[in-house]
């Protein structure tokens, strides 16, 4: 694990069942390994589990879904970025650090953590020039960095 930021083995993931609903599998026996720094496409058809792996991934599963198996992790889930097909959608602030602040402040993440958090981000991206210029300034490129 040492080497991977993030490990699964053979996770599914089932949603319970609801009001007149029975259970339904939304993923079934995943494993893979992505180190830190790596960047991963997901691609598949739909209804295949790609925004269930997604959610699963960054810590935005509904608490309700039940899931099995094993996943290692060397960061907290909520922190690994992600973006969007569509990342124009994907932006709420005027800028890289407006949009990166808006999201600590929704978590409740404390003040100090989440500045710390936001420059790492920005570094390990290569926003940090960029940090407070407007998105609608940026190239496609920039957007998808910055969603």
């Amino acid at each position: 694990m040492n080497q991977h930021g993030l490990e699964l083995r053979d996770v599914s993931v089932v949603s319970p069942s609801g009001q007149g609903s029975a259970e339904r599998l939304l993923l079934e026996h995943i494993s893979l390994r992505i180190a830190l720094g790596e960047w991963v496409q997901l691609a598949g058809p739909n209804g295949s589990g790609k925004s269930t792996l997604v959610k699963l991934l960054t810590g935005q599963l509904d608490r309700n879904c039940i899931v099995t198996g094993e996943i290692r992790s060397a960061l907290a889930l909520e922190t690994y970025p992600y973006v969007l097909q569509h990342p124009e959608s994907g932006i709420v602030g005027a800028t890289p650090w407006e949009d990166l602040l808006l999201g600590q402040e929704q978590r409740g993440a404390p003040e100090e953590q989440a500045r710390t958090l936001m420059e790492r981000v920005l570094a390990q991206t290569r926003l940090s020039a960029i940090r407070h210029r407007p998105v609608a300034e940026m190239s496609g490129g920039e957007q998808q960095l910055t969603a």
